[in-house]
């Protein structure tokens, strides 16, 4: 299971929201410009940035899960989206969210107990820390870049 994310603008998303059958399409195809592939870590980063494992419903819960549904279940449910409002806020939450307060946020027993997805955390233990970092990293700088550029975000887990 990936994370595939991808900016849009306004407009991309209302015509995605008259035909959801160009979501899939969408998220497949890779414009580096505007799209970020992350690999397992997404669930892990979920989990530290939230603490639960699902969704929430405040502006880090919908950071990995987004916040609105569009199109067919894609295997691991339909994609979401997020409004270029909702991306600006996520963003700011984001930048006050350093990796610091990550790093204490990391309990292996609690994430394995959880069955925070790849569950390598007892194994790998600050190396997988490590990975879940750069992962956020990038994360940061994708929201950062598309609330700069005004755009809305289309996400899924493949």
């Amino acid at each position: 299971m990936r994370l595939s994310l991808v900016m849009v603008t306004s407009e991309e998303l209302d015509r995605l929201s008259r035909d959801p059958s160009q979501v899939a399409p969408l998220l497949l195809r890779r414009r580096p410009e505007s799209h970020l592939a992350m690999d397992k870590e997404w669930h892990g980063i979920q989990f530290l940035l939230t603490g639960e494992p699902w969704p929430v419903s405040n502006p880090l819960g919908i950071v990995i899960f987004g916040a609105n549904d569009i199109g067919e279940d894609l295997g691991y449910g339909p994609a979401r989206t997020l409004t270029v409002e909702q991306v600006k806020e996520v963003a700011t939450k984001l930048s006050e969210t350093s990796t610091e307060v990550l790093r204490g946020r990391y309990d292996v027993r609690a994430m394995t107990e959880e069955k925070i997805y790849p569950e390598v955390w007892e194994r790998e233990g600050n190396a997988a820390l490590d990975w879940l970092m750069v992962g956020y990293l990038r994360l940061v700088d994708f929201y950062l870049l598309a609330s700069t550029r005004g755009c809305a975000v289309v996400l899924a887990i493949l």
